[in-house]
């Protein structure tokens, strides 16, 4: 199982458009939420530019994780087993 700071690494180390510490910590705190289950607060006032940056640095980090999560489902899909498997990872046995 992969990282936040994994996934944060293959996200932000290609060629992209630049983006600032606040929107990387609203990815990082979504990532943190969705693979370790850590609420993260903000201390940024409703309404603000960086209440709305650090947000849709949190609807980046989601869109990060359901690629991870698709990927790792398409893998056990692939897996060699006699088993078919679901996307969380419960066996379904056929025989």
């Amino acid at each position: 199982m992969a990282t936040a700071d994994e996934l944060m690494k293959e996200a932000f180390s290609r060629v992209r458009r630049r983006r600032s510490p606040i929107h990387k910590a609203g990815v990082r705190a979504e990532l943190e939420y969705l693979l370790d289950g850590r609420r993260v607060r903000h201390a940024y006032p409703w309404g603000s530019a960086d209440f709305y940056e650090f947000f849709r640095g949190r609807d980046e980090g989601r869109a990060i994780w359901r690629h991870y999560a698709a990927k790792a489902a398409a893998s056990l899909r692939r897996s060699p087993c006699r088993h078919e498997h679901d996307i969380d990872g419960i066996v379904d046995r056929r025989w």
